[in-house]
Parts: structure tokens; sequence; C-alpha cells
């Protein structure tokens, strides 16, 4: 990001020059939004009713909802092969996307299941 780009966007937000879009992120069980990444099509969420939501960016509707951790997902980390999550369950999640045309809709496996153990 260029520096005078960094200026617009810090000063757009410190003077209220911005548009407010919202997400109803919540469910049922959900009591907030614990992390977050996104790109110019998606916006990927860890929520702490144990869920990761993919969400369109430019409609804002939740496309894809990965359930699988039995505790927060706290973080999260992205790219275009794999979702990485860590919960409050002490599991770290590698979901492996297989693309089928777009980001959005997407078909995922579980890679593999971490659960580090502290010496």
């Amino acid at each position: 990001m260029t520096l005078n780009k960094r200026q617009t966007i810090e000063s757009n937000w410190r003077c209220g020059h911005h548009g407010l879009q919202r997400i109803h992120c919540h469910s049922e069980t959900s009591k907030g939004v614990y992390c977050l990444q996104y790109d110019d099509e998606k916006i990927i969420s860890g929520l702490r009713d144990n869920t990761i939501k993919i969400w369109d960016k430019n409609t804002l509707e939740c496309k894809n909802v990965l359930t699988g951790h039995t505790g927060s997902v706290l973080c999260l980390q992205y790219d275009d092969k794999v979702i990485i999550t860590g919960s409050s369950d002490s599991t770290v999640r590698c979901v492996l996307v297989f693309i089928c045309r777009s980001w959005l809709n997407v078909a995922l496996g579980v890679a593999a299941v971490y659960k580090p153990r502290w010496v």
C-alpha cells in the first residue's frame, strides 16, 4: 500500500468519511466475532459459536459455514489452498480448499487436526 493511499484511508477513518456496511454474522449461540481476514472477493470470520463463516464481500451474504471446532475460533489465516484456524478447544485445524468456480463456492476437506502438547 502506498503512503498516499494509507494517509487517505486514515484521514477518511478519522473524519468519518467512510461508508459503514454491517454483516449480520450472529447466530442463536454466537456472541461475537473473534477474528477475520479479507480480500477483494471474500471475508472469512472466526466466531465465538465455534464456526468459520465465508462471506461474499460484495453482497455481504454468508456463502459457507465451516464447523468442527468445539471451542471459539480465536485466529485464522488463509491462502488460495488452505484455511488454518486455532480454537479455544486447543486444536489447530487445516482445511484444504478445492476451488469450484469461485472461492465462495468451495468444496472443503479437513487436512489435519493438531492438538499441540505443551511441555
